[in-house]
Parts: C-alpha cells; sequence; structure tokens
C-alpha cells in the first residue's frame, strides 16, 4: 500500500506555487487581469494613457455615526411598530410568510413608537431596547443604535417610556435591529 506523503507533497507544492503566483501578482497589481477583471490602464510605448494622468475618484467622505450608510435616502414603510409585532408573531411558524414581512421593514426609513425596555451603554454605542406593548417582555423588540453624543438625552428615558423613534432598519425578526437617528419620548 502507497504512503499518502507523496499525494501529499504534491499537493503542498501546488499549493505554495499558487501562492507565490498570487503574491507576485498581488504587488505586481496583476490579481485582477488574472481573473478576468479590467485593471487600470498603464503607460505603454507609443500611448499617452497612464494611470499618473487619470484623476483619483472621489472618496466618499466616512458618515457620521447615527446617519444611514445604507442607502442616503431610503424609502419609508408604512407599516407600524405594533402591526410589524403582531403580524410577525402570527406568522411564527409560517418562515416564507415570515421572511416576506421582513422584507417590508429591512432597509426602510421607519418612525415607529414603542415602549423603552432598557438603555445599554457600549464601548462603540448605546442601545436602546423598545417593545411594541407596555410592560412587554414577551413578542419582537427594536434594538435601536445611537452615538455617545445623545448619552445625557438617552440616560434620561425611563423603563416603560412612551417613545417615537426614527432610523432605517438593518435586520428584521424577533428583534429589529435600527441604525437610530431620532428618540423622543410622548406624554
Amino acid at each position: 500500500m502507497e504512503s499518502p506523503a507523496p499525494n501529499r507533497r504534491v499537493r503542498n507544492v501546488v499549493f505554495v506555487t499558487i501562492l507565490v503566483a498570487t503574491t507576485i501578482m498581488l504587488a505586481t497589481g496583476r490579481l485582477g487581469s488574472w481573473f478576468g477583471d479590467d485593471v487600470a490602464p498603464t503607460e505603454t510605448v507609443g500611448s499617452t494613457t497612464s494611470t499618473e494622468s487619470m484623476p483619483n475618484p472621489p472618496v466618499a467622505p466616512l458618515q457620521p455615526f447615527g446617519s444611514n450608510s445604507i442607502d442616503p435616502k431610503p424609502e419609508t414603510t408604512a407599516v407600524t411598530f405594533l402591526e410589524f409585532a403582531e403580524q410577525y408573531d402570527a406568522l411564527r411558524d409560517n418562515f416564507r410568510a415570515r421572511d416576506s414581512l421582513t422584507a417590508l421593514v429591512v432597509d426602510k426609513h421607519v418612525q415607529w413608537e414603542g415602549y423603552v425596555r432598557n438603555v445599554t451603554r457600549f464601548e462603540t454605542a448605546f442601545y436602546v431596547n423598545v417593545s411594541s406593548a407596555a410592560h412587554g417582555y414577551n413578542g419582537p423588540s427594536a434594538s435601536i443604535t445611537f452615538g455617545h453624543e445623545l448619552e445625557d438625552h438617552l440616560y434620561a428615558l425611563h423603563p416603560d417610556d412612551f417613545v417615537r423613534f426614527e432610523g432605517v432598519v438593518t435586520r428584521a425578526a424577533g428583534s429589529v435591529g435600527i441604525e437610530g437617528m431620532a428618540i423622543e419620548a410622548i406624554e
């Protein structure tokens, strides 16, 4: 019976060869052409085109925290938070219908209302957890992310405060993730 060592040796040689070739192509900027992608034109003899004469593409500025990085002007959904929560609960056993419901709100701008469950400070952001029902710890909730600049405003909220919040839905399921833009207590 043959030893598997020769096969392993061949695989290692092939792997190292591919690794070296990929490294060389990356170093020379030719990896895109290896995969069939066009590369930026380079200076050639008899040509006036060079990468040095081409203008640099504009660099998008970093978006401030809380701004919508998904879509600059997302569509607003007409589904309310209470409607979403009730429909999600009703569709728990129908995965296809539940996914269709979540598609109605993901990547959409929402202006929803609910009841504060919790405000939590993390190193990168504040998370405000909101329920669709007062004293509600069952059913769908929203986890809204805000920047640290709103610390005083967010710490002024209390459990079961009725709030209106605004943002863009980044994910939706039993818990809806929202990139927050605004939140206010409603009397």
